[in-house]
């Protein structure tokens, strides 16, 4: 945790919406709205607020919830629409971090077609990534196929929630 004491001043209003921007040495930079209310009579109103940053690892898999995808299907499902735009924000505000999306099958299919289809969808998340403004240079799709399994079933015996847990994609920092 980063701790300091900094000052502001505002107009004289009810209500002031600010955007508190966090950055340390090998931290995901962040940004966090913070409202403050004052009252009239008040000439100042202080807060104290505690901004949690995430430390950046190379080469590291990051799974966020999500981002996963319906059989034989490379397009993302609407829920995953929130974390890739959070993503693309983290990414507008570190404009140095490079990523690589990796995304994954589940066991069925041959495995030149599950290749296929993972990269199709690791592909998919960088357009749309591309699309929120970040630069397709700091991009790298990557399917993996079904070769990096989170649910370690054996594929005939798999329930289809452990398929859906690998048809997903990931990040990762690598630069």
């Amino acid at each position: 945790m980063l701790k300091g004491i900094s000052a502001w001043s505002f107009p004289r209003t009810w209500i002031t919406i600010f955007w508190l921007p966090a950055r340390a040495t090998s931290i995901i930079r962040r940004s966090f709205p913070k409202a403050c209310q004052r009252r009239p009579q008040q000439s100042r109103a202080g807060f104290e607020i505690e901004i949690v940053l995430d430390k950046i690892y190379l080469d590291k898999e990051i799974r966020p919830e999500n981002i996963y995808y319906d059989l034989d299907k490379w397009d993302s499902r609407a829920e995953a629409q929130p974390t890739l735009d959070r993503w693309a924000e983290t990414l507008k505000l570190n404009p140095k971090v490079k990523i690589q999306l990796s995304s994954h099958t589940d066991c069925r299919g041959t495995d030149a077609y599950n290749e296929s289809l993972s990269q199709k969808r690791a592909q998919s998340a960088v357009d749309y990534l591309i699309t929120k403004g970040i630069d397709a240079q700091r991009l790298e799709a990557r399917g993996y196929g079904e070769g990096v399994p989170e649910a370690t079933c054996a594929c005939t015996r798999c329930t289809e929630d452990e398929h859906q847990l690998n048809r997903r994609t990931a990040f990762r920092v690598v630069e």
